[in-house]
């Protein structure tokens, strides 16, 4: 273990450099006893990790008491590390070893950081899950509970807190399972669970009894009541309270728009005899994945109207008619509700009444492009506005993708991304607009051309640096050049706005800046180099009152380089002569 030079008790100031220099200390996330949680970054490899501290001397201070929880809960957080040392899943965090302070009173066990959002902040968003949606995530999770039961490992404390989704609302979003504090181990020696623990609502009855031996089904009980939860927003304990004793979790009973087979799933996870449960994990996960090709109900769900006329017209029986009736009657009136808003959006062009509509009718695609175009008005996109973007998004992202429009709505989150987001010098918009880039080609957006260049600019703003070192960059810098070229030609066509224009100059211009001699070596003239800087000098010395902010501030960095740019290109092109 490495040492520090951090004593005393005292929780870790930001800025705190631990761990020989490896680790600064970036926010306290949560404190409890003698116990803390840091989001820490490391200066030796440019990441963050989420590093849980222990006290050891808290088993030896305080009354009789309190020295026994402390000694009790080093024991329970050592256990812990060393349980997720032994597993190695994208599905749960990794854990490094193990650090010791200076004065041998803090232990820093580091683990993998998530960046994302939990379960329960999904669900407090308000906004529908799709059944699709908590299908997928259900798969992820037996995956890997499949994974923890086949080396013997029980959870115990499976619920949405304990989740978090990296990525939300992304082609790369993942599911997590987070916090081992109570998981066990079944072993020849560990057999019962001594004291019981677990949290009321989620936990099945008979895991809340003392002195029981461990059982796996405990964690598929957990995971139906989550899945409950997560399709329609109602906590178990209000579930309970609106039933009564002989309370179920049945989803109709609290939301009409959740796929049949998977009510059935629920059900059947979270019966009351745990011998009517799922047996295994594995036979789970067949049940959940059969859900999306053989559930007839939910696909007629998908269609209500035409399903409803039908029986209209079919149907020929008074009961079948009259209950047909009211229900076309409800459809008409909320039909009549997403009609009136999608009128009151496009007049107001307001990202507040876009999101309404989307919420409303979580696969109009015309919601989320308005949200876009709403966002794109005030000529940048902050961290905050993309935040609630992406909250409305991610629960209704499966859905999206199968509907005509979704190609071009990717390219419109990829442009977003790419020339919006973010400040004008940061890689993380080109990073996170490469993903959805590459969403516009494979479904085929109306921009799938562009889509193709601006993929080709990003993938390389995103990886040069890396393909530099390991020397496999060649061929990128002309790769790159000919896709601004298009990528110009295909902004002017399009008629786009001066943001998108002074992005793409003042990107070529950086290309030009930082890598003229590999152009030179590419085989990039001297003549097109010089010709593309004189568009650039041209754009950004056309000053207007009309310029929004960020186009004003992408001319000024381009004018800020255009006096050195000259003298690098000449010795590029004259050492490339040489």
């Amino acid at each position: 273990m490495a040492t520090d030079n951090v004593t005393g008790r005292g929780i870790l100031a930001k800025d705190t450099v631990i761990c020989n220099g490896q680790y600064r200390i970036d926010e306290v996330i949560k404190k409890r006893g003698m116990s803390r949680v840091y989001k820490a970054y490391d200066l030796q490899l440019g990441k963050y990790w989420c590093i849980k501290e222990v006290l050891l001397d808290s088993a030896t201070r305080g009354t009789k008491r309190e020295r026994a929880f402390g000694e009790e809960s080093i024991k329970s957080l050592q256990y812990e590390y060393s349980l997720m040392g032994m597993l190695n899943t994208p599905s749960i965090p990794r854990a490094l070893n193990p650090q010791l302070s200076a004065d041998g009173n803090r232990i820093w066990y580091p683990l993998d950081w998530i960046e994302g959002i939990s379960g329960k902040e999904v669900i407090a968003l308000k906004v529908a899950i799709p059944s699709q949606t908590v299908i997928k995530w259900g798969c992820a999770l037996l995956e890997t509970f499949g994974y923890l039961h086949q080396n013997n490992i029980v959870y115990r404390d499976l619920k949405p807190e304990n989740l978090m989704v990296s990525d939300l609302g992304k082609p790369t979003e993942q599911i997590h399972l987070i916090d081992f504090g109570i998981a066990r181990m079944i072993t020849a020696d560990t057999q019962n669970q001594g004291k019981a623990l677990g949290t009321k609502g989620y936990a099945p009855p008979e895991q809340m009894v003392d002195n029981v031996a461990f059982d796996k089904r405990w964690d598929l009980y957990a995971l139906g009541v989550t899945l409950f939860e997560m399709v329609t927003g109602v906590p178990p304990i209000k579930a309970e309270e609106a039933q009564g004793h002989n309370c179920d979790f049945d989803t109709f009973k609290f939301s009409t728009g959740v796929s049949q087979g998977l009510r059935d799933v629920i059900l059947k996870a979270t019966a009351k005899n745990i011998n009517d449960r799922y047996q295994t994990a594995e036979e789970m996960l067949v049940d959940m994945r059969r859900i999306g090709r053989f559930d007839s109900d939910f696909r007629r769900r998908a269609n209500t109207k035409i399903w409803v006329c039908r029986s209209l017209v079919i149907g020929g029986v008074v009961v079948a008619l009259l209950a047909g009736a009211g229900y076309y009657l409800g459809s008409r009136n909320i039909s009549g509700q997403v009609n009136n808003q999608i009128e009151v959006a496009q007049s107001s062009g307001s990202f507040a009444d876009y999101k309404k509509l989307a919420q409303m009718d979580p696969t109009n695609i015309d919601a989320y492009n308005g949200m876009l175009e709403a966002l794109k008005k005030g000529g940048s996109v902050s961290d905050k506005q993309e935040k609630e973007f992406t909250g409305v998004l991610a629960a209704n992202l499966a859905d999206l993708k199968r509907e005509s429009g979704y190609g071009d709505l990717a390219y419109n989150i990829g442009s977003m991304y790419f020339f919006y987001y973010g400040d004008t010098n940061s890689l993380e918009g080109q990073q996170e607009a490469r993903n959805w880039l590459n969403d516009a080609i494979k479904y085929n957006a109306k921009n799938k051309a562009l889509a193709s260049d601006l993929f080709v600019v990003s993938d390389f703003q995103s990886n040069i640096q890396g393909a530099m070192r390991d020397g496999s960059d060649a061929g990128m810098y002309k790769s790159s050049w000919d896709a601004f070229n298009e990528a110009l030609k295909g902004a002017d066509q399009a008629d786009s706005d001066d943001v998108v224009t002074a992005s793409l100059y003042k990107s070529v211009v950086d290309l030009i800046n930082n890598y003229s001699y590999k152009l030179a070596q590419e085989g990039i003239s001297q003549d097109a180099v010089n010709d593309m800087v004189r568009q650039a000098t041209n754009f950004a010395a056309k000053g207007s009152d009309k310029d929004a902010t960020r186009v004003t501030q992408l001319k000024g960095e381009i004018q800020k380089v255009l006096p050195s740019l000259q003298d690098k290109i000449s010795i590029s092109y004259g050492v490339r002569t040489k």
